[in-house]
């Protein structure tokens, strides 16, 4: 079945200008455009979609929830919770919610939309890649649309998200306030491997969001970031754990700032390999209050974020764009709060 991406690099023009002309929109374009798009239209059989019924006010009442790189995102610490929120939102809405799973974000630049498109309303994109072109053909096709967990770089997404920043000041605040200086912290790759320490373009928002309360909080108690004190790890395992040796065995701080409890717990996991002792010889922080953060050992300190709240405002930002009352983008952020446990002590 033909898209509107497909009609545009055919033509040679935008997506925007391809949905214009299908949707006789009143936009100005020139006669010999508009003809060519139309030509195009005929030859390759395009049908609009749901999106374009939409516009009569037909509706699926359903949302699209795109889990691309997760295969099992129920029992994923971060999505399951998400999820939670989408789903009881929804309902109380009246709508149903569809999982759409088993791409992974390469499969769905490449055209995944076509396998969604006209199921949903709208849909919810999580944790998407910050440069996703799936998100702005979305966009400017004119889909209903909010990324959860990530800012991306089309300027037209709305998003939700916690405030990572402040978050990260505060995570940071608190080893200050205990006397630590050498304090380290553990960001996370988008797709990558360690390697790509020191590389923004490769790390998670959320993770930058996070870095930059860190440094804004050394920098208001008269301290320098130093890089040497960054380390990257990513889903693989064995290159995460090296990242996080080298990083405590070269640098020697007094305390560590994981950008999530995950990574936070791995450096815990790491300590015991070294024999060094947290919170005895080495603070650990981390960001997330995922459900077992409280049982670990030893229990962490960490920053919570409403982990829920951000899927039921995903919901909510999605059917005001559904229903026409979303008068402009909107970069929502929740509040944060610190989770003080045993995991981090004064130096």
């Amino acid at each position: 079945m033909a898209t509107l991406k497909d009609i545009a690099k055919r033509c040679g023009v935008s997506t925007a200008t391809v949905s214009y002309v299908v949707n006789n929109s009143g936009q100005k374009l020139l006669p010999e455009t508009r003809d060519r798009v139309l030509k195009v239209v005929a030859e390759l059989g395009y049908q609009p979609n749901a999106y374009a019924r939409a516009l009569k006010g037909f509706r699926t009442k359903v949302i699209g929830v795109v889990f691309p790189h997760v295969t099992v995102p129920l029992t994923n610490v971060y999505f399951g919770p998400v999820l939670e929120g989408i789903v009881a939102q929804a309902t109380e809405r009246r709508m149903a919610t569809m999982l759409l799973t088993g791409f992974t974000w390469e499969e769905t630049e490449q055209g995944a939309e076509r396998e969604f498109s006209g199921i949903c309303d709208g849909f919810l994109l999580i944790a998407p890649r910050r440069d996703s072109q799936f998100a702005s053909d979305l966009a400017k096709s004119g889909v209903p649309l909010v990324s959860v967990g990530t800012r991306v770089t089309e300027p037209s997404v709305s998003s939700v998200d916690a405030d990572n920043r402040s978050g990260g000041r505060l995570a940071t605040d608190h080893l200050l306030e205990l006397g630590h200086r050498r304090i380290a912290m553990i960001l996370t790759a988008e797709n990558a491997s360690p390697s790509s320490a020191g590389k923004p373009e490769k790390h998670m928002w959320s993770a930058l969001e996070r870095q930059y309360g860190y440094w804004e909080s050394l920098r208001a108690w008269g301290l320098e970031p130093d890089p040497e004190l960054t380390a990257t790890i990513s889903d693989d395992p064995v290159g995460s754990r090296l990242a996080i040796r080298r990083l405590l065995l070269r640098q020697n701080p007094t305390a560590v700032f994981g950008c999530n409890d995950g990574a936070a717990y791995r450096t815990v996991e790491v300590c015991r390999e070294l024999g060094i002792r947290v919170p005895g010889d080495l603070s650990v922080i981390g960001f997330d209050d995922i459900a077992n953060a409280a049982s670990f050992n030893p229990p962490l300190t960490t920053i919570r974020q409403p982990i829920s709240g951000i899927g039921s405002n995903a919901v909510e930002m999605l059917c005001a764009q559904i229903e026409g009352r979303a008068e402009k983008t909107e970069h929502r952020t929740l509040p944060v709060e610190l989770i003080q446990r045993r995991s981090t002590a004064p130096i």
